[in-house]
Parts: C-alpha cells; structure tokens; sequence
C-alpha cells in the first residue's frame, strides 16, 4: 500500500502526505502439496509538498505507527515440517522541501510492535520486520528539518515448536534535511531503536540491526548536520531457548554521517556507535551453542 504525496505550494504551504496501511493479513497453510506458507507486506507512506516563498512550510511526511494487540501479520503452517514465513516492511514519507526562503517539513516517524508472527510445527518460523523512517526535507534559503525516527520492536515467543526461529529486524532513522542556500545549516541525522527478544522451543537466530540517519549538508552556512549516533547499554537483542538448540543473536550498531559543509562551514560529526552488554541469550538444557556478536561502527565525520 501507498499513501499519496501532498501537493505543492506556490506562495503557500506544502500539503501532508498520506498514510498508507495494509489491512491486517492472517494466512494459515493447510494444503498438502505446500510445504511453505509466505506473507509480505509493504507500506510506504506519502512525501510532504514543496513550498514556495518565505513564512511558508513544506508538507510533512507520512508517519506510521503500528502496536496492534495481535500481530496484523501472521503466517502459519498446519502441515507438520511446514515453514512459516511473514515480512512487513513500513517506509515513512520525506519531508517537503522549501524553497525561495521557505522552510522544510520533517520526515514520517515510524513505529513498528510485534506487527509480525508465525506459527510452524518443526519446520523453520522466518519473521522480518522493516523500519525505516522518512527523511527531513531540504530548503534554500529557510529552514530545513529532520528526519523521523524509527522504532522497530519484535516480542516473541514461539507458539508452536518450530526447528528454527529467525527473526530479522532493521530500524533506519531519516537523514537530516539540506541548505541549500540562505547562509543556514544542515540539520541532524534522527535515531533509529531496534528490540528483539525472542523465545524458541529448539534453536533460535536474530538478525538485528539500528543505523542513525545522515547529517544535511550546508551550502554556506556555519555547520552542516551531525550524523545521529546509535547507543546501547542494556540487552536490546535476545534470544532464548527452552531446550539446547543452538541460540544465535547479531546486532549491529551504525552511526550516521556527518553532513558536509561549503567553504564557509564546517563539516557535521559522524554519529557515535557504542553497545554495552546489548546482546543476550541463553539455553535452559544442554548440548547446544550459544553466539552472540555485536557490532558498532561509528559514522564518518563530513567534508567542508
């Protein structure tokens, strides 16, 4: 699903993008010739208008925000082996951009909770939940804006007894919005928050992964923006197993660049990337293996 982009304004301001939503999905495989059972979804909501003229806005990106009581994605498997794949993907609009001495608008914060499920009895429960969050619009001569944040956050324990639970979440927070005249700056990168804590009966792997948005650049202001820095310093991606399968947690941390900077400014700072005791698992028996990896990487400062 698509949301629709706000219009345009000539002395005026940009219109709002539209929120799109996919009507909440359940599918349940029953056929036996299948041996797999798969559910995607997409919504990707609207940019904000462009304004044209000083003391007006550009329009601002669609934002998304989904913390259903149930998952409003769940694929099951009735078949015994059978796999149970879902994955929901939501994108915040852009901001509208400002031109001729207007501002800009912010970006579509977007918030996913436990918005996918699954259900397999010993075959493999695959569960893939997108954040990403809209980026703040560019002006020249005004005011630009920031991006939205994402929060992407995954709460699961298995209610079947799948041989295999994947969970892979990536939360990506919206680039800081550009000057591209009108001696002003670039502004920052926004965060991005992922959580997964995710509970098999056999073995269990997670795949996540938080990136700060990109600082805007400055044309000739004083500074352009700093990249949005990604900070953890509890258990943020854990999994469990309540026998000795073999447990697997990743997550990877990745700062921002910094925006760059004319000859007149300077460079933004490149977001900081540090994990602290973020990554966490356990076996309640026995017999399997237990990894867990973190993975912090600092953004690049920006050019001036």
């Amino acid at each position: 699903a698509t949301g629709g982009n706000g219009g345009n304004g000539i002395l005026g301001n940009g219109g709002n993008g539209g929120t799109a939503a996919v009507t909440p999905t359940h599918v349940t495989g029953t056929n036996a010739s299948l041996n797999f059972v798969s559910l995607t979804g997409t919504e990707t909501g609207g940019n904000g208008g462009t304004a044209t003229g000083a003391g007006f806005a550009g329009g601002i990106g669609a934002a998304f925000f989904d913390a259903p009581i149930l998952p409003d994605f769940t694929a099951s498997s009735a078949l015994t082996g059978g796999d149970a794949i879902v994955s929901l993907t939501a994108q915040g609009g852009n901001g509208g951009n400002g031109l001729v001495g207007a501002n800009a608008g912010f970006g579509g914060d977007v918030t996913l909770f436990d918005a996918v499920g699954a259900s397999s009895t010993g075959g493999n429960e695959v569960m893939t939940q997108n954040a990403f969050a809209g980026n703040g619009g560019s002006s020249n001569g005004g005011f630009a804006d920031i991006g939205g944040q994402a929060t992407d956050t995954l709460i699961f324990t298995d209610p079947g007894n799948a041989k295999l639970i994947t969970a892979n979440l990536a939360s990506v927070g919206g680039n800081g919005g550009a000057r591209t005249g009108g001696f002003t700056n670039g502004e920052n990168g926004s965060i991005a928050t992922v959580e997964a804590d995710v509970v098999g009966n056999r073995a269990v792997t997670i795949n996540a992964s938080e990136t700060g948005g990109n600082g805007g650049d400055s044309a000739n202001g004083t500074a352009a923006g700093s990249g949005a820095s990604e900070i953890a310093t509890t258990p943020i991606a854990v999994g469990n197993s309540n026998g000795n399968g073999n447990v697997t947690v990743g997550l990877t941390a990745t700062g921002g660049n910094g925006g760059t900077a004319g000859i007149l400014g300077n460079g933004g700072d490149g977001g900081q990337a540090r994990l602290t005791n973020a990554v966490a698992g356990s076996q309640s028996l026995p017999g399997g293996t237990l990894s867990l990896t973190p993975n912090a990487i600092a953004g690049n400062g920006g050019g001036s």
